[in-house]
């Protein structure tokens, strides 16, 4: 058996460290995915029960140890995200039902247009004057959006002020109540 070349042992040593150092990484992703989970059922169902049955909505936590204290609050959870993801007719479902609940002023456009290769001119021309110069354009999309932020203030509002709205898997929304924690500054 020939001897092999030192800097090629080396080289395969680190090599497997970093197999190794992937798989940890994979382990620990892996378990921190299952804190998370753990965390979320903790803080949006479990808890959310037992501060009802008990009739409040915040309990405090005593430093303890080197733990700072904390304080549990149950507090009202809203989300929405008409995700760009959706099948087109699923999104544009989501938008009539914005429009007829008076929220259109939500959704923003973007009209995207496609000009043949080599046609700066015509690119400059149309940003000057576009609804003259669209004779060379080679397609264009329509694509409506409304931010996740700017839908989720939105469908807080309407819950706040005891607005109407339009079904909320439609519109990619859900509310309800969730307890977080903050520490104490003492």
């Amino acid at each position: 058996m020939l001897d092999e070349n030192p800097t090629i042992t080396k080289l395969r040593a680190r090599a497997a460290y970093l197999r190794d150092l992937y798989l940890r990484i994979k382990d620990v992703e892996s378990q921190l995915a299952l804190l998370r989970a753990e965390a979320r059922t903790l803080s949006e169902i479990e808890l959310v029960h037992m501060f009802n049955e008990a009739g409040t909505d915040s309990v405090g936590l005593p430093p303890q140890g080197n733990l700072p204290g904390m304080d549990a609050e149950l507090r009202p959870y809203y989300s929405a995200n008409i995700a760009a993801s959706w099948e087109e007719d699923k999104r544009q479902k989501a938008f009539n039902a914005l429009t007829g609940a008076g929220a259109s002023d939500l959704i923003k456009t973007r009209i995207t247009l496609d000009f043949p290769r080599g046609n700066r001119k015509m690119v400059k021309s149309a940003i000057v004057w576009i609804k003259k110069h669209t004779k060379g354009v080679a397609s264009f999309t329509i694509k409506d959006s409304v931010h996740s932020s700017t839908l989720t203030a939105w469908v807080k509002e309407c819950f706040e002020r005891g607005k109407s709205l339009p079904d909320l898997e439609t519109i990619g929304a859900n509310a309800g109540w969730v307890v977080t924690l903050k520490e104490r500054r003492e």
